[in-house]
């Protein structure tokens, strides 16, 4: 009798340590298409939200610095992504968020992380802290923020007052979207941004919710100069096989392109005055980063993308894009560590309402998201006046696993080799 008690007594116990570690497995995970999507938690990151830019100053001397540095920091875009409330727009108007990554000299324990948060989350300036992700080794980062979808305008009610409950501020929707909301977990709320989602999600009020993750490197290429165009017509240049190519002189027999048809070139933004593309850019753009236009130069990696696609043909000129006719329209953003989900969604939305027949994107992500799906979906049902636009990803360049959004399979997703 007593060794059937005993067995019992170990399957108990077991059970309780499978459900701890269950418990704990579960508490890093957002719903995406109503199931689980889970994250790791890497340890040698912090994601902090403060109200000034962070840094170790005296105040915060009860947390050795010595093994920190500040990774990233940045000033948070979420009020000028979003349609502010009446309610709120006053107090963001003059409140500035800054998000920081801090990381660590080595990989911490468990508990020696945990403390950490907690200490800095006694600091009077910061919103909240946070753990940083990986997904499939990738780094990621969250901000205070999560977003909600609700089933119809009238659920509005239900927001608030679960909001309320939960001592969370609503800060206002998406102008693009407007059944999507933005909420924001501050310092009185006990919940951060994950935790707030699914249990907004758990509700069933609401059609989806998930936190604002903060994407790192999204940019499929981190070359600062193209090669020459081997592609096109491969001649056996730069040691390559002969003939190995897209055949684009075959193609141009057929169609180089059409003023007609607009490429929307979703990047880094392109330079403007560029001799071999001026001819070619239609309109001013739009900067997803900060939701205005024009377009911003961000950085370099965009222009190359759009001369490949419609640089001028036969001017003399640079080289020659694979559709050298067509109309360019250049949608910019930062494609760093600091980008949201609504940035990218605002960038594919403002593309079809002005006029994009197809959607270039070199660049994708490692963690799907409900509220970029959302966009997605929309410019391919509503966009070139209910035909759809046609969406284009880039598989990367690292022969790994085709990453989101290029694994949704309403999108392209296009590979490449090398020379």
């Amino acid at each position: 009798m007593q060794k059937k008690y005993l067995i019992l007594a170990i399957f108990a116990f077991s059970g309780l340590l499978l459900n701890a570690q269950e418990n704990l497995l579960d508490r890093y995970f957002y719903y995406y298409k109503g199931g689980k999507f889970y994250l790791e938690v890497d340890y040698s990151r912090i994601s902090v939200i403060s109200e000034e830019k962070f840094s170790f100053d005296n105040e915060r001397k009860s947390v050795n610095s010595s093994f920190f540095s500040i990774k990233n920091e940045g000033r948070s875009y979420t009020k000028q992504n979003i349609v502010l409330l009446d309610e709120t727009t006053e107090i963001m108007q003059n409140k500035e968020i800054f998000i920081a990554e801090i990381e660590f000299s080595e990989i911490l324990k468990q508990t020696d992380y945990q403390d950490i948060i907690q200490q800095l989350s006694k600091d009077n300036n910061i919103v909240k802290v946070m753990p940083a992700y990986t997904v499939s080794g990738q780094k990621l980062g969250i901000s205070n923020n999560f977003y909600v979808k609700l089933f119809k305008e009238e659920d509005r009610n239900k927001l608030f007052e679960l909001a309320e409950k939960h001592s969370i501020q609503v800060l206002g929707y998406n102008e693009f979207m407007p059944l999507w909301f933005t909420l924001s977990c501050d310092r009185e709320s006990s919940l951060n941004a994950i935790e707030a989602a699914n249990s907004f999600y758990e509700t069933g009020l609401f059609e989806s919710a998930e936190p604002e993750l903060l994407y790192h490197n999204l940019l499929a290429s981190n070359d600062q100069y193209f090669p020459n165009q081997w592609g096109l017509k491969n001649t056996g240049q730069h040691c390559s096989i002969s003939n190995i190519d897209i055949r684009a002189e075959g193609a141009w027999h057929t169609t180089t392109g059409s003023p007609n048809i607009r490429i929307a070139v979703f990047d880094h933004g392109i330079k403007m005055d560029h001799p071999d593309l001026i001819n070619n850019i239609e309109g001013t753009g739009y900067d997803a980063e900060t939701n205005t236009t024009p377009s911003v130069l961000r950085d370099y990696h965009g222009t190359p993308c759009a001369g490949i696609i419609a640089a001028e043909q036969n001017n003399e000129i640079g080289i020659s894009g694979v559709a050298p006719d067509c109309k360019l329209i250049s949608i910019s953003i930062n494609l760093s560590w600091e980008n949201t989900p609504q940035q990218l969604a605002n960038g594919f939305n403002w593309a079809w309402q002005n006029g994009a027949d197809v959607i270039n994107n070199s660049w994708g992500g490692y963690a799907p998201s409900n509220i970029i799906d959302n966009a997605i979906t929309n410019a391919q049902s509503q966009g070139r006046n209910g035909l759809g636009c046609v969406l284009v990803f880039c598989t990367h360049n690292d022969n790994g696993a085709v990453r989101y959004p290029a694994s949704l399979p309403q999108v392209i997703g296009v590979g490449t080799i090398s020379s």
